[in-house]
Formats: structure tokens, C-alpha cells, sequence
């Protein structure tokens, strides 16, 4: 007795489904590669949905990050871990501690307002939201919307879409290296690249499924081993001198003033549309540690360290060059725009405690920029206060 004697019903059910599916691919192909199927044919499910993006965190997440090596020279104490947590918009916690409140300011930014490497309760919007409770006697929220390696426009579309619907009182917004960074490498803020680019878009096909696999099963994997293979292409690229011929010509590049432009056009942007609406736009300066030089010198991780300025196409002085000037930007659109302004960069003595890695905030650094911040949102707000009189 053979097998289909034996199993008539399983047999006749596999020549079945089999008979189907090849029949379902030929259906396929006949409707969308012939002019017959052309009635069948929907634009929105042959083709990928694009969408802007938004560079947040989920809502309602939890995460870990352990502290980068750098971080414990600060000679500020490093916790094992550092944790973020977000609310049920996507926003840093802690921060909205009033169902009702008198005061709401947001924070947008990149990872210089993020303030990862801080305890969740010493990062300066937290701080500055303590601060102005007690100097104004008012319930203050205070709402961190920043995230990593985001630029303007990136906090733009988040703006629109997540913080104008909450009708803030004040919306501070310091941006420049972020800027800096994706001007000079696209020469545009539309850049056609998954990490920086504003559209999105959710592929189909056999692709989009192994990536989606790959993420789902082996996420944690990828990332190291894709790390691992991104560092030594920079070690290779720095060993063979690539980056140091790109970077020793940026000082001379023509882009710089249309980089200039663009920066200028986005923070217009970001306050007229604040405005609009009817909230108060502050635009904060962004500092970088002194005595650059000899950081530089003795700390290769150092974020303004020579090596690390080449490997993203910088020397040092065109970066510290371009730094302020975008600084001087935003200074003259608060002038000229009528928006708030603190300047940060005014100040001097960032140290390597503030700054662990010339850039980044340590808990010392976050500790005075609340210091600095709090009494221009306290004078904001008396302002806000007295027009609504």
C-alpha cells in the first residue's frame, strides 16, 4: 500500500493547498505586471507610505544605557546605569508633575538638552522646573521633548506634531552642532538617509520582511557587530588620511554661508511658528568646553578632540569657526524676531567636570545651565504674565 492509499485525505489536502498557492502567484503576477488587473491596481498598496518622522522615544518606554568611558573623568560620580523613561506622549521623565499647571515650558533639542548621562532628576529642564516653582510660587511643568541627533527641523515636525496640541506658555529650543553636522555632510536638512531624513517610509517586499526579522530576532546583535564594522571604517579612513583631506577644505568650502542660510531660515521657522500659536519662543545658545586645545591634545575620545573633528570632515578651527558662528545666528534671529534668548555661550568656564567629553553635559554642567536658564524663563514668564493683564 502506498502513502496515498495509506493517506488519501492528507494527500488530496497538500495537492490542495499547493494547487492554490500556485494558482494565488499566477493571480499576482497576471494583475500586477498586465494590463488586465490594471482596475485592481491602488497606489497606496503597491507603493511604499511615506511620512514625515518623528525623531522620539516611544511612549510609555523604559530604557538602560551604561555611561560611555569618557564620562567618568568628569570627576562627577557615574551611576552603572542610567535610566530614561517616557510618559504617554513620548516625553522625558520626570516632568509633567500637575494635572493642571500654571506654568508649561518644553525643551526641545538634541542629546545636549536629552541629558542621558545625568540622573533623570539632576537633567536641567527638571532642575529648571524646580527652580522657577520656587521663584515664581506657581505648579511648573516642564516637558523634555529632546532627542539624540536631532537638528531644527527635526524638532520642528515635533513641535507641530506632538507640542503645539498642548498649547505650552514657552517653548526653549537649543540646536547647532546637530545642524552643523547634517548641513555640511547632505549640504540640506533633506537629506536621503534613514537616521536624518524628515521622510519616512514603510517598505514592502522581501526586503522590508528580513529586515524586520533581523531587528525582531537578532537586533541586539546587528547593532554591535554593524558598530563594530562602523569603527573600523572610520580607524581605516583616519589610518589612510580620507577624512583629514576632506576636512583641511571646509574652511575654503562655498556651502558654509548656505549652510548659514538654511540654519537662519529653520530657527525663523521654529519662532514664527511658536508665535503663531501663541507661545512664546526662547532660543538658547550651545556651549563647548575651554580650552579646547588641550583637551584636544590629551583625550582622543574627547568629542572636540582633533581625531574626532576629522572623522566627521572637521579641523578644529572650522568647527570651533562655524560653532560660533551659528551661535551669532541664533542671537541675531532673537533680535531681530522677538524671541527670548539665553545665551549660554556667553558665559565663561565650561570645564571637562561640566563637559565630560567637550560637549555633553555632566551632572555639574546640567547643575548651571538651570542656574542660567531659570531666571530668563522667570523673567519670561513675569512678561507673559503681565501681557495677559
Amino acid at each position: 500500500m502506498n502513502r496515498f492509499e495509506r493517506h488519501p485525505r492528507l494527500v488530496m489536502l497538500g495537492v490542495t493547498g499547493f494547487c492554490f498557492l500556485f494558482g494565488l502567484i499566477v493571480l499576482e503576477v497576471v494583475l500586477r505586471f498586465t494590463p488586465l488587473g490594471a482596475e485592481f491596481h491602488d497606489p497606496w498598496l503597491m507603493q511604499p507610505t511615506r511620512h514625515l518622522a518623528l525623531r522620539e522615544y516611544p511612549p510609555n518606554a523604559t530604557f538602560q544605557f551604561a555611561a560611555p568611558e569618557i564620562r567618568r573623568s568628569s570627576g562627577d560620580p557615574v551611576a552603572e546605569r542610567y535610566i530614561l523613561q517616557t510618559d504617554q506622549d513620548g516625553f522625558i521623565r520626570p516632568g509633567r508633575s500637575h494635572a493642571k499647571a500654571d506654568l508649561t515650558v518644553v525643551f526641545l533639542g538634541g542629546s545636549t538638552t536629552e541629558c542621558l548621562y545625568v540622573d533623570p532628576e539632576g537633567r536641567f529642564p527638571v532642575l529648571v522646573g524646580r527652580m522657577l516653582e520656587e521663584r515664581l510660587g506657581l505648579k511648573v511643568n516642564v516637558i523634555n521633548a529632546a532627542r539624540s541627533g536631532s537638528n531644527t527641523q527635526h524638532m520642528q515636525l515635533i513641535m507641530q506634531g506632538k507640542v503645539l496640541p498642548l498649547r505650552p506658555d514657552i517653548v526653549v529650543l537649543m540646536e547647532n552642532v546637530n545642524d552643523i553636522g547634517v548641513l555640511s555632510r547632505y549640504g540640506s536638512y533633506w537629506p536621503d538617509d534613514n537616521s536624518f531624513g524628515l521622510v519616512g517610509g514603510n517598505a514592502h517586499g522581501a526586503a522590508a520582511g528580513m529586515r524586520l526579522i533581523r531587528d525582531g530576532v537578532f537586533g541586539y546583535s546587528y547593532r554591535v557587530i554593524h558598530g563594530a564594522v562602523a569603527r573600523g571604517i572610520d580607524l581605516a579612513l583616519a589610518l589612510f588620511g580620507a577624512n583629514a583631506a576632506r576636512a583641511q577644505g571646509i574652511a575654503q568650502d562655498a556651502r558654509v554661508e548656505d549652510m548659514a542660510r538654511q540654519y537662519r531660515a529653520s530657527l525663523v521657522q521654529f519662532v514664527v511658528t511658536a508665535q503663531a500659536w501663541g507661545i512664546r519662543p526662547v532660543l538658547m545658545t550651545q556651549v563647548v568646553q575651554d580650552g579646547q586645545s588641550r583637551e584636544r591634545a590629551a583625550r582622543g575620545d574627547n568629542y572636540l578632540a582633533d581625531a574626532s573633528l576629522m572623522r566627521r570632515g572637521f579641523t578644529a578651527q572650522d568647527f570651533d569657526t562655524l560653532h560660533g558662528y551659528f551661535n551669532q545666528i541664533a542671537r541675531d534671529v532673537s533680535a531681530r524676531h522677538g524671541a527670548g534668548l539665553i545665551d549660554l555661550a556667553r558665559f565663561e568656564g565650561w570645564t571637562p567636570q561640566m563637559l565630560y567629553d567637550g560637549l555633553h553635559f555632566s551632572g555639574p554642567g546640567a547643575r548651571r545651565v538651570a542656574d542660567l536658564a531659570a531666571p530668563a524663563l522667570a523673567a519670561e514668564a513675569g512678561r507673559l504674565r503681565d501681557a495677559k493683564n
